[in-house]
């Protein structure tokens, strides 16, 4: 029977072999350390070295089997040339010495790390060191560990990064235009200078925010988000459109968005925005500029058309409605005949209306103008707004209206147009506004879009609460017979706004239309203020030359008219001579002066085809006789000889067609 075994022999078993087994964990812990990518050393509290991985022989050219053992501060030597304490030093004993070796020492925990700049292990690069106490299974101390890691090339490149961003920064930071960044969620990231000045959002509040809510309008939400939506399929994006400030106010920018990649990947977006405002404002203007200008080409060739139609027109009609006049003195009252007559006169007057608004699209005629009060042209007909109407009227007159000089008929000729044009846009009734106020135009004021040249002017405004005009029709208000009227917006007046834009022109001022769809239509009308003196006549007296008038002669190219104006004359028991251009004119009233015969009155045809007219003819005559009476006749009644014949020498105008009462009145006032 055996023996039981002794426990001490038992204890003694298991001793022996744990130290079989010690060797062994070792040789794993020998080849754990050796495994590690850092250069790494162990010590022991004697200050030798334990381990010396491949790593560190690698870093050093320091073999193990030559540094293992090795105390005194051996492990220095490859690193600093000399016996010193290091970072494995200092981790069981803080030395201030030891640490002004090092460019920073840090504490993270129990261990300190540390970087080392040019030292004989990497001349010119940076080392950065790691070392930690080591402890047995009781939490005594045993030794310490240091690993170190070769990351100059690192560092380079830490210090190219900050280079590049310095430079990016710097070419952001100084770059005329407006940029900001922002992540894939729309948050802002990074803004320059210039963002702010344009925005008006600092640095502290433009971060964080959602780059649409910043500066994308409300109205244009959906557009900035629909271009960040594109910008995530990775191409640019170059448009232009409007973005709003801090304070709301809007602003015209191109807009170009890029992504943002690193490595292949996409982090964020860019965009830059440059305040195109006044490329904008210029456009605009321009566009008015050549809008304007295409109507005063328009109408110059509508006036030089209606100019020579209605001249030849009007000859016509005075040769009909003088011998209209002529034929109802041979018929009796109340006759059927005389019924028929009164129903062609009543036409003929409605045509030579007609003829008079054609004249006044007729390009160079200037208005016979009085400086009045413009007031008077406000008062409006009641027959211009129903009583049924349903449109209430609102008025707005400056008290100290400057007066303006106009002709009285033709500017109301422009304002119950424009007046008729309001109440006919609003069918379901309304409020028309009537303003009038002095307006100062300074030089610095001066708009492309509103063609005044600095003065004073007096400013008429007339708007209604009508459906509006559409833009596409907005440019042609001002042609003949355009009317809007079968498109459902509103109506038109024929020749009404054409005649008064052109009235208006040729009053030195200028007329605008503003509308929109749903608006209303506001009509804003510009007369100049005019400071003149009123000139003198310094010719001689005249008082020697008032005996009664017997002889006229009458100067005319179209036959029918001198056959009309002799008749007529002979009726009002005048002698009568007629000639057919300037030059038989001066030659009969030259041979009969010289005879002693002048002639008390002279009627002169402004235009003559292929012979001198009555503004030469008046010029030629008024040499031979300086108290010559004249009377200038002419159909195309605008011309600037007709509104301002007296400075001419005429002492007035008989304007195409004419009856005879008429004829008579002229005759009879210049002569007494």
């Amino acid at each position: 029977m055996q023996s039981p075994q002794n426990p001490l022999n038992k204890f003694e078993l298991l001793r022996q072999r744990a130290e079989r087994k010690l060797p062994e964990s070792e040789r794993y812990l020998k080849q754990i350390i050796d495994f590690l990518p850092d250069a790494t050393m162990v010590i022991d509290t004697a200050g030798k070295v334990i381990a010396w991985n491949h790593a560190m022989e690698r870093m050093t050219g320091v073999m193990a089997r030559d540094m293992v053992g090795k105390g005194d501060y051996e492990y220095a030597i490859p690193f600093y040339g000399e016996r010193r304490p290091i970072l494995i030093d200092l981790v069981g004993n803080r030395d201030n010495a030891i640490e002004g070796n090092y460019r920073y020492v840090k504490q993270e925990g129990e261990a300190m790390v540390s970087e080392v700049y040019d030292c004989r292990a990497r001349p010119g690069g940076t080392l950065w060191n790691r070392a930690s106490l080591l402890y047995d299974e009781k939490g005594e101390v045993i030794g310490a560990i240091e690993s170190i890691r070769d990351i100059t090339d690192h560092k380079k490149a830490e210090a190219d990064v900050k280079s590049q961003k310095a430079y990016l920064e710097g070419l952001v930071d100084n770059m005329p235009d407006a940029i900001a960044t922002f992540d894939e969620d729309g948050t802002v990231t990074e803004i320059n200078p210039q963002f702010t000045a344009l925005f008006g959002y600092p640095v502290e509040e433009a971060l964080g925010q959602n780059i649409s809510e910043l500066v994308g309008p409300p109205d244009r939400l959906e557009e900035a988000h629909a271009f960040r939506r594109a910008a995530v399929s990775g191409h640019a994006l170059d448009v232009e459109t409007v973005r709003r400030r801090k304070d709301g106010t809007l602003l015209d920018v191109s807009l170009r968005s890029a992504p943002i990649v690193v490595d292949n990947m996409q982090i964020g977006y860019l965009v830059i925005y440059r305040n195109i405002s006044l490329r904008k404002r210029a456009e605009k203007e321009r566009s008015e500029l050549e809008t304007q200008l295409l109507q005063a080409r328009k109408m110059e060739a509508i006036g030089t058309l209606t100019g020579g139609i209605a001249h030849d027109y009007n000859n016509l009609l005075s040769i009909v409605m003088g011998n209209l006049s002529l034929a109802m003195e041979e018929v009796t009252s109340g006759s059927d005949l005389a019924v028929f007559l009164n129903g062609i006169d009543k036409a003929s007057l409605k045509i030579r209306d007609l003829t008079h608004e054609l004249m006044a699209l007729s390009r160079g005629g200037i208005p016979v103008k009085k400086e009045a009060s413009i007031k008077e042209l406000m008062r409006i007909p009641a027959d211009v707004i129903p009583l049924d109407s349903g449109i209430s009227l609102k008025e707005s007159i400056a008290r100290d209206l400057w007066l303006v000089p106009y002709d009285s008929h033709k500017m109301g000729t422009v304002f119950r147009n424009v007046v008729i044009n309001a109440v006919e846009a609003m069918p379901d009734g309304g409020t028309m506004s009537i303003t009038a106020r002095n307006l100062r135009v300074e030089e610095a004021d001066t708009d492309p879009g509103l063609p005044l040249k600095p003065g004073a002017y007096v400013h008429i405004s007339i708007a209604d609460e009508g459906k509006g005009i559409l833009g596409e029709h907005l440019g042609r208000v001002f042609d003949p017979y355009f009317s809007t009227k079968a498109m459902g917006v509103q109506k038109g007046m024929g020749l009404g706004l054409a005649t008064s834009y052109a009235i208006v022109q040729k009053h030195g001022g200028h007329m605008a239309v503003r509308s929109s769809p749903g608006a209303g239509t506001v009509v804003n009308i510009y007369l100049p203020v005019e400071n003149k003196q009123i000139g003198t006549d310094n010719r001689a007296s005249r008082d020697e030359f008032t005996r009664p008038a017997k002889r006229v002669l009458v100067m005319d190219d179209d036959e029918m008219l001198r056959q009309l104006a002799e008749q007529m004359l002979k009726r009002l028991g005048y002698a009568v001579k007629t000639v057919k251009d300037g030059a038989e004119a001066v030659k009969v009233f030259k041979k009969e002066k010289d005879m002693d015969r002048p002639f008390d009155a002279v009627i002169l045809d402004l235009t003559v085809k292929g012979g001198m007219g009555g503004e030469q003819t008046m010029g030629e005559l008024f040499k031979i006789d300086p108290h010559v009476k004249a009377v200038l006749s002419s159909g195309y009644f605008n011309d600037p000889v007709m509104s301002d014949f007296k400075a001419y020498g005429f002492m007035g105008v008989l304007p195409k067609p004419y009856s005879k009462e008429t004829l008579e009145n002229v005759l009879k006032k210049m002569l007494e």
